[in-house]
């Protein structure tokens, strides 16, 4: 009875729209094609969804100490293994550091030694630290017998343009001569910059 109304629905569609009918019986010929095929073989299910079925645990066996097998499978090895105890003596000092690993240059341990056992390395320092103290008092000093001298120096005027002159103790000078042994560097509006020894002074119009 169903496969009657069927075919007259068919038919009422053919003639309404063929290109959908034809679509159509296509696919119910499909269809019966699989519900016959699947009826002859006696299976329920496609061969494809049983293998992608997840695979059964396999138990494994090990040995024990008995040199007896026994069959546990994953859960129980794991249970096993963090039942385990830790072991009591620790056989390696994690902290401690081997020198052999890390050889040091001859030369440099050479010389660390020599520094550190030679007296006359600290008397070197010392003659060294007390050369410089002396050294600095003595510029020091030079500084303020330069700034002393320079003080008597008198600037009276000063004379701006393309070659700038001063008057200096009396004497009209210009940049680069000489005036009571301090060179001229630079001439300003009211200031002399001289030079001696290598030490640069200021000296201001009065």
């Amino acid at each position: 009875m169903g496969v009657q109304q069927t075919i007259s629905n068919l038919s009422g569609l053919l003639k309404q729209d063929p290109k959908k009918a034809l679509v159509l019986t296509v696919l119910v010929a499909v269809l019966l094609a699989l519900w016959g095929k699947m009826m002859l073989t006696g299976k329920s299910t496609p061969q494809a969804a049983s293998a992608m079925l997840p695979a059964p645990i396999v138990p494994v066996s090990i040995p024990t100490s008995n040199n007896k097998q026994k069959s546990v499978d994953d859960q129980t090895l794991l249970r096993e293994w963090v039942a385990e105890p830790l072991p009591q003596t620790v056989t390696r000092n994690i902290f401690e550091v081997k020198l052999d690993y890390y050889p040091m240059d001859a030369a440099h341990s050479l010389r660390d030694s020599r520094t550190i056992d030679d007296p006359t390395f600290w008397e070197k320092l010392a003659k060294s630290i007390d050369a410089q103290a002396e050294e600095q008092h003595k510029r020091e000093n030079l500084i303020q017998n330069l700034r002393q001298q320079a003080g008597q120096l008198q600037v009276t005027s000063t004379l701006m343009g393309p070659r700038p002159k001063a008057m200096i103790n009396g004497a009209m000078v210009g940049e680069g001569e000489v005036v009571a042994q301090f060179r001229v560097l630079r001439i300003e509006a009211r200031l002399v910059v001289v030079e001696r020894e290598g030490i640069k002074l200021v000296i201001p119009m009065k």
